[in-house]
């Protein structure tokens, strides 16, 4: 049992019995910290816990995901060993009970900020292991609603030195599922280009001009048509989408990065002609997007 390690439990407002057994395990154990607040959402929850670790490093567990007893030790054993700022590992996506593997595609290995800048496409959205050193003037940003982890991540790697890489699974990330739609919130997920504009702030005040780097540029545009095309193509009309896609993909710097994002794609790339077409008319490659599904349905 890894008995070095400090839980915080932030009870963000529930009205269950969570406070009642989370301030049991803290009269039982004196590792535990519990922090008692009114509901003001995940980033500021986050933020409250950060306030008062003392740890070496930081791990962030949401609520119905679980590790395994073993896994705090072993990430802190490799993290020490190559003196890692950040360790980024793969995770299981448990969706409705069945266990995916989720791999971040990146070989096991010591990188810093410039060589995996250069070395991947894409940045891994992916749980990961933080020392605290580094994280002790990044805060979430409380004021976006979606994408708030991926903002906090660049945030950290601008300070990052080192960098570790493994192929081991760290983290179990449970999804429940009942249908495409059930969770879509144009609202919420509108606020991505607020999110686009938080990340990109960080990067312009930073020395590290991580903003010219073609796989900032990659991930800043995947991360939008997560929120946006990938979201909604499959399951809503564009008559319902029109409000989405013309409020997001007509903002100036939303097409900024698009723009950017078509300037450093091969012509021999398939996603070259995606981009161009996103970038003159979003809502025309969302209904040939849409007409394509359902040809492949009738199919």
């Amino acid at each position: 049992m890894f008995d070095d390690v400090e839980f915080i439990f932030v009870n963000d407002g529930s009205t269950d019995h969570t406070l009642n057994y989370i301030k049991k395990f803290e009269r039982e154990d004196d590792r535990v910290v519990v922090i008692d607040k009114p509901n003001e959402g995940v980033s500021k929850a986050r933020n409250d816990a950060l306030d008062v670790a003392r740890g070496e490093y930081v791990y962030f567990l949401d609520p119905d995901d679980f590790i395994d007893a073993s896994w705090c030790e072993e990430m802190y054993v490799l993290a020490s060993k190559y003196h890692a700022d950040i360790l980024i590992f793969n995770f299981y996506n448990i969706v409705n009970g069945i266990k995916h593997f989720c791999l971040t595609n990146i070989p096991v290995g010591v990188y810093n900020l410039e060589n995996i800048l250069m070395f991947v496409d894409y940045l891994p959205i992916t749980p990961k292991l933080y020392r605290r050193e580094i994280i002790k003037n990044v805060r979430f940003n409380t004021n976006i609603k979606v994408g708030e982890v991926f903002d906090f991540f660049i945030g950290v790697l601008l300070n990052t030195h080192r960098i570790y890489v493994t192929d081991r699974f760290y983290y179990n990330y449970v999804r429940h599922i009942d249908s495409a739609t059930k969770n879509l919130n144009m609202n919420v997920d509108l606020s991505i280009v607020d999110t686009l504009y938080s990340i990109d702030e960080r990067v312009r005040k930073s020395e590290c001009k991580i903003v010219t780097s073609k796989c900032f540029v990659y991930s800043v545009c995947k991360l939008l048509n997560g929120f946006v095309f990938n979201k909604y193509v499959k399951v809503v009309a564009l008559g319902k989408a029109r409000d989405l896609v013309d409020y997001v993909y007509t903002d100036s710097l939303v097409r900024k990065y698009i723009k950017e994002r078509v300037r450093m794609t091969s012509w021999s790339s398939p996603a070259k002609y995606y981009f161009m077409l996103l970038y003159v008319s979003p809502k025309l490659l969302y209904f040939i997007l849409r007409s394509c599904l359902r040809l492949k349905f009738i199919k």
